[in-house]
């Protein structure tokens, strides 16, 4: 599955989001990923995904190391950059689990 790089001015960190990380990210908030809008979009919120990102994606850190990061991310790059690699690791999830759940449709018709 495909990673997100998210870049600091002194290190890059790789973003995934497969089924289980937005289950994980889903329970961790209390409401589904495809209801993110900038209305439930809060720091806490940002941190999160973050956080469960970076575990998938195969560097693991605890909460507050993700805010840490977060705002070192923030401070270099600004939260544009940061939200946009956010939605960015997301969407490759979401796609990539929707490519495979098209395949397997279109794999079952043709037996």
């Amino acid at each position: 599955m495909n990673k997100t790089a998210i870049q600091t001015n002194n290190d890059t960190y790789l973003l995934r989001f497969s089924i289980n990380a937005h289950c994980e990210a889903e329970q961790l908030l209390g409401f589904p990923i495809t209801q993110l809008s900038e209305d439930t979009a809060g720091m806490t919120t940002f941190r999160t995904l973050l956080f469960v990102g970076l575990k998938f994606g195969g560097n693991p850190v605890p909460m507050d190391k993700a805010g840490d990061i977060m705002e070192e991310v923030i401070q270099d790059q600004g939260m544009d950059y940061f939200s946009d690699k956010i939605s960015e690791a997301i969407n490759k999830g979401l796609a990539q689990q929707q490519n495979s759940n098209f395949k397997q449709q279109h794999n079952s018709k043709k037996n």
